[in-house]
C-alpha cells in the first residue's frame, strides 16, 4: 500500500454492539473518501484471556 493510509479499528468482539457497526461503516466510508483504506478488528480476545 505505498502512498497511502490504512486506518484499523480494534475492538474487544464481546464489547461490539449494533450502534458500533453503524460507527464502522460510516468510519470506513469517511476512509475511502479520504483514499485511505480501512479495516476493523474485533476477533480480539479479551484481556488477560490468554493466562493462565
Amino acid at each position: 500500500m505505498p502512498d497511502t493510509a490504512l486506518l484499523i479499528n480494534v475492538r474487544l468482539a464481546h464489547l461490539v454492539e449494533d450502534k458500533d457497526l453503524v460507527k464502522f461503516a460510516a468510519t470506513a466510508r469517511a476512509a475511502v473518501a479520504a483514499g485511505w483504506h480501512y479495516m476493523v478488528a474485533f476477533g480480539l480476545a479479551p484481556p488477560g484471556a490468554d493466562r493462565p
